[in-house]
């Protein structure tokens, strides 16, 4: 009576067992790819990857091929993937809060408000400073629309707390677990010296029609603030004010984003019919042909704030391009989101060349506190980070320029 329930599970736990293990053998396939990629240049293998270094490197990238309806398909290859060893986002928090804000005003639309309506921050708490003006735009007045313009083009950190204080910690990240990323938590503000405790307390927001009448208003609200159960500690020692502490800094209380949720985040917003059933962003067409504008625009097309000669092209386009002087050409097209803070280098990108007709995804996290101390300022951005970010892009870039390909993308969809 028992023999057929028995086979039955012994079949069962045989099939699992090969799926299991073909997926291992499938998930080594794909790092073993990325690895040998990497070393067909010895120097930068041996630089980055040798056994004398602690750059914590963590690489994905994704292969787009296309069907006859120019539907993606995508292969993904990772190399030091690891999401329990936690690296500092920095300024890559600003692409999903650009994305919750425009979310935010559709939610809001019946009380006809938009990205263009004005937006004035006011303080209510310890800290909190207020944004009544904006004298670089043309209205004179800040909007969600040009805090996004300066969180994309130029990585403008104020912009990014306005946006914070309208939308609330609590929002954003429970809205980022619906949509199934649970390596993010986005906690504070960028580059204030707030408390936890402050940076729980948002600031009052009211939207204004040109007449003066108020739109819509968010009163001070106190958001709840969820943090890591074990100790985020990294390096040796770190400063407190002008005092050397030899011990590890804890990362607790800071923000986090791990590089799988940043590079599939991406990819839904760039291609967001994919899977458009599964937790899908609440955005129009006209939100994504405005993200995607921004997110490629470089300092010297926008006529934002500086001279439009004040920033390189590289300034936020790590790679391929690194630290470089030269001048990106019209033809290739970066939709990135890049961060620098506390020796963390990250990039998270879709590369499109409108000339050779090829796209890819890379996304990359590297560590470039040599010394291991934080806070001391002394990070090496220049001479090992941007490098790295500009030859990994230049590996995958002649990679991808020479693979074949059954069919050439449109790519009509991303030219501005």
């Amino acid at each position: 009576m028992k023999t057929k329930p028995l086979l039955f599970s012994i079949a069962v736990f045989l099939y699992t067992s090969c799926f299991a293990q073909k997926t291992v053998d499938e998930n080594k396939k794909k790092n073993v790819f990325l690895e040998t990629l990497l070393k067909q240049d010895t120097t930068f293998y041996n630089k980055y990857f040798g056994k004398n270094n602690t750059y914590e490197i963590q690489i994905i990238y994704t292969k787009v091929d296309r069907t006859r309806g120019n539907s993606p398909i995508f292969s993904t290859y990772l190399f030091q993937e690891d999401s329990l060893n936690y690296f500092y986002p920095a300024s890559t928090v600003k692409l999903p809060v650009a994305v919750l804000a425009l979310e935010k005003l559709h939610l809001l639309e019946k009380r006809k408000l938009n990205k263009y309506t004005i937006m004035q921050n006011d303080s209510a708490y310890a800290g909190q400073t207020r944004m009544y003006q904006d004298k670089t735009t043309k209205q004179g007045f800040p909007t969600v629309a040009d805090h996004i313009k300066k969180m994309l083009i130029y990585s403008d950190n104020n912009a990014f707390n306005r946006l914070y204080e309208f939308l609330g910690p609590e929002y954003i990240n429970k809205r980022l677990k619906t949509l199934g990323y649970n390596q993010v938590n986005i906690r504070h503000r960028l580059s204030t010296p707030f408390t936890v405790t402050q940076n729980s307390y948002t600031n009052p927001v009211v939207f204004l029609k040109k007449n003066g009448d108020t739109v819509y208003y968010k009163p001070l609200k106190k958001d709840h603030l969820y943090f890591d159960k074990v100790s985020l500690k990294k390096g040796v020692g770190y400063y407190d004010n002008d005092s050397l502490i030899m011990s590890p800094k804890d990362f607790n209380v800071k923000s986090k984003f791990g590089i799988s949720n940043q590079h599939e985040f991406l990819k839904k917003l760039m291609f967001p019919k994919v899977n458009a059933s599964n937790s899908k962003l609440l955005l129009a067409s006209s939100d994504y042909k405005f993200l995607y504008k921004y997110m490629s625009m470089l300092p010297r097309e926008s006529g934002y704030g500086k001279p439009v000669n004040s920033y390189k092209d590289s300034r936020v386009k790590y790679f391929m391009f690194g630290n470089s002087d030269v001048k990106i050409p019209d033809y290739i097209k970066i939709f990135n989101k890049a961060g620098a803070a506390y020796g963390f280098l990250v990039d998270n990108a879709y590369i499109i060349d409108l000339k050779n007709k090829i796209e890819f995804f890379v996304s990359a996290v590297i560590n470039v506190n040599n010394n291991q101390i934080y806070d001391d300022n002394n990070y090496a951005y220049e001479t090992d980070g941007l490098p790295f970010f500009e030859k990994l892009g230049q590996i995958i870039y002649d990679y991808e320029l020479q693979r074949p390909r059954k069919k050439l993308p449109n790519l009509k969809a991303f030219c501005f």
